[in-house]
């Protein structure tokens, strides 16, 4: 079984408003959690799954934006995540960059890696990080490749 516990990051622009995105309950949705679960790693319940991240004040006001993020972050880490995955790139900008704010601020803040989710798909599918970019983020994300090939059958 695979040590690699996900939090499926949704955010609150993904899932809302709900009568255009035609999901019935924008603030509980499973659909990423049910498919990794079912294909590529375990996931985890966690409660701040759709909370805002800041991400309408990331340029003006980022201490918002820490305070946010780093409550999402310790809510994952909280309830049992080693890695997070994101579509949006405003929610990963503030996810992943603004942790080094967060070392500084909170300087307790262990670091936690953010990825986007056709990453997490790309990586076990046997794609390296180099190719999918993920060399890119601020955050390293440290993995062994029977972490991510064990999880698929």
């Amino acid at each position: 079984m695979s040590n690699l516990n996900v939090a499926c990051y949704y955010g609150c622009l993904l899932v809302r408003p709900a009568d255009i995105t035609s999901l019935m309950m924008p603030k509980n949705r499973h659909q990423w959690k049910e498919s990794l679960k079912q294909q590529i790693a375990k996931t985890v319940d966690w409660n701040h799954k759709v909370e805002c991240c800041g991400a309408a004040h990331s340029i003006a006001r980022r201490d918002i934006v820490v305070d946010l993020s780093k409550k999402i972050i310790d809510d994952a880490i909280a309830h049992g995540a080693n890695v997070m995955v994101v579509a949006c790139p405003m929610c990963h900008t503030n996810l992943d960059m603004r942790q080094r704010t967060m070392k500084k601020v909170y300087p307790g803040h262990k670091e936690f890696p953010v990825l986007y989710l056709t990453e997490l798909v790309g990586l076990s599918l046997g794609m390296n990080e180099k190719e999918l970019g993920i060399d890119l983020h601020y955050i390293d994300f440290k993995y062994d490749d029977n972490i991510i090939k064990n999880t698929v059958a």
